[in-house]
């Protein structure tokens, strides 16, 4: 460094890979949800130091060419003229984190300011070197909703017909039903954790690693790939024949014990033989970046003039950032109101499924509630009450994401009609309620089935119907772009679900609803810190 003539230390790279940096800080920030909460993306976490790993050893080892000025003010014009959609994206991924759709526009900006830096300071060259990496850097943003559920029923629908035929060919015979398999009376649900997606998922990224980490050539890359995706659905078919096995043979308890530590030993099991075939495909013959030239990979002088547009650019993320977290933060209203429910039934004291609960409450990442039961004469009635309060964005987005048809389609149950919703008024104003009946297999009486949604501190903003002139065919995106343009971040949210079993019509087991369960509904306001009924 020179300080007399204010020079600075450019790493390789140039300006535009300084805000590539922190873009994809972004997009690893955004994606981080699916990290935490998702159930396929857990090894999420290890993919950004593997992958700055690649980058830096790339960075280092090819050759600089054209001083890093290449198309220069083509790339900062069209990265300031793309500020707007960066920003857009990153206001929706705020209003529901666990949208993919704005996570992929994230990681396509960030991956496109990547390359376009990568091409200025190392040619067509580095690009190419690059793209194994970007590869493998997306593995780590969830897979598009309706890509991942179109593999989760097909990796399932395989898997399930595999471990049959295996049960068959060992003599004992299995019956399939849809995503459950049956024997003797024992029922074993291979359900979307077991479909063998996250496996595909982890396998893809650590194959695309190794791939790059020994620099195999293409040929080599994609044996690698094919051979571990084939693993993949072999050791998942073992494992979901041996759970079957144990929950057969030994119950339920020997199924729970066994279950997550079959998958942490395939996932081990897997990495290694993964690594295995990586050394044997290319032992001789790795690719190699292109023979250094004179001065490769020594860092770039710069002078702080000629840096001023990256940390400008920088710093216009760090402005977007910051003003979408605002803006999707307003701050709390003076007067909170609160919807409870602090009993399951009158007369019950204590609800009669915490252990139900417990296992529901851990899916909905809800802060509080109850199950409860309460059979008299035919009539069976069980009601469900979760609570959220000063919790995430996409916690109390949960209550839209399980409906009724999926909740219960999940246990079994086939459902028969969705009926017009039904109001029902108090003292704090309406609840609607959506109005689902369901049959169960085992049984022919009906199952009524009525759910309500409260979200708190709405204001003047109607969920439900969103923005005016703004379709979306899936009302969750509705309320998102909704949440966006009124700056609406809900902290408090509720959801009352019963289901009426015995009654003969709708009508009857509503009322009976009505009178068990919703006369004891209050509303609390409060205010500066003290509850006022």
């Amino acid at each position: 460094m020179e300080l007399g003539r204010h020079r600075i230390i450019s790493p390789p790279g140039g300006g535009l890979l300084y805000v590539a940096i922190g873009l994809w800080v972004v997009v690893f920030l955004a994606a981080s949800y699916a990290w935490r909460f998702g159930l396929y993306y857990d090894y999420g976490w290890f993919v950004p130091p593997l992958a700055m790993l690649l980058c830096y050893r790339n960075l280092r080892e090819l050759p600089t060419v054209g001083g890093g000025s290449k198309g220069a003010g083509a790339c900062w014009v069209l990265l300031i003229a793309l500020a707007p959609v960066w920003a857009a994206a990153r206001l929706l991924s705020m209003a529901d984190p666990a949208w993919r759709l704005p996570q992929w526009g994230l990681a396509g900006l960030a991956l496109a300011v990547t390359l376009m830096g990568v091409w200025q300071r190392k040619g067509k060259a580095g690009v190419r070197s690059f793209l194994p990496i970007a590869a493998f850097t997306l593995t780590a943003v969830p897979l598009p909703s309706v890509l991942e559920q179109a593999l989760i029923q097909r990796l399932s629908g395989l898997v399930i017909e595999m471990a049959a035929l295996i049960f068959e060919l060992m003599g004992r015979p299995v019956q399939v039903m849809g995503q459950t398999m049956v024997s003797m009376g024992v029922r074993v649900e291979v359900g979307d954790d077991c479909s063998g997606i996250r496996s595909l998922q982890g396998f893809l990224m650590v194959g695309l690693f190794f791939g790059e980490w020994l620099r195999l050539r293409l040929p080599g890359r994609v044996v690698l790939l094919v051979l571990a995706l084939c693993f993949v659905w072999l050791a998942n078919v073992c494992r979901a024949v041996g759970l079957a096995w144990l929950r057969f043979d030994h119950g339920e308890a020997a199924f729970l014990r066994w279950h997550d530590t079959a998958g942490l030993l395939a996932f081990f099991t897997g990495a290694l033989a993964v690594y295995a075939l990586a050394i044997r495909l290319e032992p001789d013959q790795r690719w190699t970046p292109a023979e250094k030239a004179s001065g490769a990979g020594e860092p770039g002088g710069g002078t702080v003039r000629g840096n001023l547009p990256a940390l400008g650019a920088a710093g216009l993320v760090a402005v977007i950032e910051v003003a979408a977290w605002i803006w999707m933060h307003p701050p709390p209203p003076h007067d909170r109101t609160l919807l409870s429910l602090s009993h399951p039934f009158p007369g019950q004291a204590e609800p009669s499924d915490r252990g139900g609960f417990e296992k529901v409450r851990r899916t909905l990442r809800c802060d509080g509630g109850w199950l409860a039961a309460q059979d008299v004469g035919r009539r069976r009635l069980r009601a469900g009450w979760f609570c959220w309060d000063d919790t995430d964005m996409g916690s109390v987005l949960e209550v839209f994401r399980h409906s009724p048809e999926v909740c219960m389609g999940n246990i079994g149950w086939k459902l028969v009609e969705k009926r017009p919703a039904r109001i029902h008024p108090w003292a704090g104003g309406e609840l609607s309620f959506e109005v689902t009946i369901f049959e169960d297999p085992g049984s022919k009486t009906p199952l009524y089935v009525f759910k309500a949604v409260w979200i708190g501190d709405q204001g003047e903003l109607y969920l439900k119907k969103g923005v005016p002139g703004l379709v979306f065919s899936d009302p969750l995106r509705q309320l998102c772009a909704a949440a966006v343009i009124h700056r609406f971040h809900p902290q408090t949210a509720r959801v009352l679900m019963g289901v009426v079993e015995g009654e003969p019509d709708e009508q009857t087991a509503w009322t009976s609803f009505q009178r068990t369960v919703l006369a004891g509904i209050t509303l609390t306001t409060i205010s500066d810190g003290a509850a006022v009924p």
